[in-house]
């Protein structure tokens, strides 16, 4: 490699951005006071086309985001809480932009939430509280203590909200198709749409319903309605086609919550057993019966708006127009086994097959292939049916970089706010409260 390496032509060294912001102006000058000293800036490397891999990891060392919080006074990190909480207007007035500032304000209030609680903040404690406005505590799991937002984090708290209606569908018809992929292995030649069906048809899923929800069924569950599987669980429903699958929905602490199937299908690992099908069944009864009656207008329409294309995007408002054009608004009466075709056939096998074709090459694996009314396995196998979410670790780190959270846990395995995260917090708050106002 050169030790000097040849210099960038004059009309690239003389670019230039036009209409930064103020703000950026600001982040620009923060960061060149962070990397000043390195001997990249002293001896100019960033004029010349080839640079020594020691210059380029001390460079490395001052500039990157994650050596904020563990520098005492990194210069640049006011600058970025200014960014990342858009703090100039311009970005403030972009719905992004204050999306992004709002969800970062509401993890520090759940922090502080479960602070004050004794309670460490995690990504289930957030599930719970922007879906249940309730957090489940560490000594007790069936004790719970109530989340009241701020008035002005409320809208981002459902729309956090919304997110998670899409988790727990995804939690729902991933689980069933572990079931599909479980039920065809062994089977190379494939096996019939109605011979699959027939194998899910267990004379034990009473028995284990009954021990893993608490709840007696009175007929094999596969010939009850809908409505009858929720009301054995206690859920009252509707009787009318208008409001046949309008329920008051489970609290947080029922065995037929959101919370409780999903932990049974993917921390008790039941995704995997023959009463699967069964629980994510029931679990998607649930979700549509919960939608149908608590999402407003807006968020219904933010369901159906990404969704670009309905035999590749599944949703709760697509799954809920799908059963209506089939089975009619009374469709919560129909036998769960005609339910359970159609959702698997359509939002499972067709949907994994046209995924796995869009993927094209590069993607994932096709895990089956459809033959006319045949469904053939591959060799790939699919038994982990968890959804990982991005969005949130990714926050929560953004926080601790920019030094608003603690990086490690203390003596009670919390990870509390800093003090600058709680100045921050209510810095957010009172000029989100003003705004209000205005």
């Amino acid at each position: 490699m050169e030790t000097a390496g040849e210099e960038v032509n004059e009309d690239v060294q003389q670019y230039e951005i036009s209409g930064l912001q103020s703000l950026a102006y600001h982040l620009a000058e923060s960061f060149a006071q962070s990397v000043a000293h390195t001997q990249y800036m002293r001896d100019g490397w960033s004029l010349k086309r080839t640079c020594s891999p020691d210059v380029l990891k001390e460079f490395g060392s001052a500039a990157g985001l994650c050596e904020l919080a563990s520098c005492g006074q990194s210069i640049d990190r006011s600058a970025l809480r200014e960014v990342f909480f858009s703090a100039d207007a311009l970005l403030y007035a972009d719905p992004a932009h204050r999306n992004r500032r709002l969800s970062l304000t509401l993890i520090l209030w759940l922090v502080q939430r479960c602070e004050e609680d004794r309670l460490a903040f995690t990504e289930n404690r957030f599930n719970s509280a922007v879906f249940y406005h309730r957090i489940p505590t560490e000594d007790e799991p069936a004790s719970f203590v109530d989340v009241v937002f701020p008035s002005v984090l409320r809208v981002i708290a459902e729309r956090w909200r919304q997110f998670y209606f899409h988790y727990y569908l995804t939690v729902a018809l991933q689980s069933l198709f572990v079931s599909v992929v479980r039920e065809i292995r062994g089977h190379p030649a494939g096996i019939t749409k109605a011979t699959l069906l027939r194998r899910f048809e267990s004379q034990t899923i009473q028995t284990k319903i009954a021990e893993i929800l608490g709840v007696s069924l009175a007929a094999p569950f596969l010939d009850l309605t809908p409505t009858q599987t929720l009301r054995a669980g206690g859920i009252s429903l509707g009787e009318s086609s208008a409001d046949s699958m309008s329920t008051t929905a489970p609290d947080i602490a029922s065995p037929l919550s959101e919370r409780s199937l999903s932990i049974a299908l993917l921390d008790d690992e039941l995704a995997n057993q023959a009463v699967g099908p069964a629980l994510a069944l029931t679990l998607l009864f649930v979700l549509l019966s919960r939608y149908q009656r608590s999402v407003r207008d807006a968020d219904d329409r933010w369901h159906k708006d990404n969704v670009y294309d309905p035999y590749s995007d599944a949703s709760l408002p697509g799954i809920t127009d799908f059963l209506r054009r089939n089975f009619g608004d009374q469709w919560g009466h129909q036998p769960n086994r005609e339910i359970f075709a159609a959702v698997l056939w359509r939002f499972v096998i067709k949907q994994h097959e046209i995924m796995s074709y869009e993927r094209g090459f590069g993607g994932s694996p096709a895990l089956l292939r459809v033959d006319g009314d045949t469904v053939i396995p591959t060799e790939a196998d699919y038994v982990d049916p968890s959804v990982a979410n991005g969005r949130l670790p990714s926050a929560v780190q953004i926080l601790k970089d920019l030094a608003l959270m603690q990086t490690h846990f203390d003596e009670d395995r919390l990870l509390p706010l800093t003090a600058d995260g709680m100045k921050w917090l209510q810095r957010i708050l009172e000029e989100e409260a003003s705004d209000a106002r205005a």
